[in-house]
């Protein structure tokens, strides 16, 4: 089997739709180099190990990392004018910010330009998936030279994730740690707001670096 020139970066936080994504580009003969960002500590990491362990026994050709950049979302919230910090409602937006622009560094250190993100069609109300917001994303991607996958945009429903996880022998259970919004719900975040937190987020990671302390790893890891 040949495999794609070009490792692919995926943002796998170890729930299902993560979960698909890196099946659905391993099926097309690609290396994934999977990272799973930490707040703190390993023991976060525990439950996303279970996920990395069976992904890499699905196929060889995966690699997976937890990083720890609990600094990096707080520099980009800092950043953040205080009457746009004050005025964002509970979203994921700046912690989805944050996690993409982490990786785009994370390219330039493997030498490689391909993001991928396991965002959906079903949760395309969150702040950081929606239809604008995706597009938005993946515009500043390119025009740093970077180039944003999306492999499971079309997925319909949590259901559809659980059958397909079923279908590749994977957990269907979300193997993550639920943060305060996923157990809260998100809030409506206005398509201005969107667009200033992500322009500003990426234009905060064009001036400033980034150090990634890895916590653990699972495979032949590029990082």
């Amino acid at each position: 089997m040949t495999i794609n020139n070009s490792p692919i970066i995926l943002l796998q936080s170890g729930g299902r739709d993560s979960a698909i994504a890196c099946v659905n580009l391993l099926k097309e003969n690609n290396f994934i180099q999977a990272i799973t960002f930490i707040i703190s500590g390993e023991r976060q990491t525990t439950v996303h190990i279970v996920r990395a362990e069976e992904l890499l026994a699905y196929n060889k050709n995966y690699a997976w990392a937890a990083v720890q950049y609990a600094e990096w979302e707080n520099a980009i919230k800092n950043s953040l004018p205080e009457s746009l910090a004050t005025s964002l409602p509970r979203s994921c937006l700046v912690c989805a910010v944050a996690k993409i622009t982490a990786v785009m560094k994370i390219c330039v250190h493997i030498g490689t330009t391909k993001i991928a993100v396991g965002y959906t069609n079903y949760q395309n109300e969150w702040a950081e998936q929606t239809p604008p917001a995706v597009q938005l994303q993946a515009k500043c991607l390119e025009e740093r030279g970077f180039e944003m996958l999306t492999p499971v945009a079309s997925l319909s429903s949590k259901a559809a994730a659980i059958e397909l996880l079923s279908e590749n022998g994977l957990t269907t259970d979300a193997l993550e740690n639920p943060c305060c919004v996923s157990q809260l719900g998100t809030e409506h975040v206005s398509p201005k707001l969107i667009k200033e937190v992500i322009v500003r987020g990426f234009n905060f990671a064009d001036s400033h670096e980034f150090t990634f302390p890895v916590l653990a790893t699972i495979g032949h890891s590029l990082i």
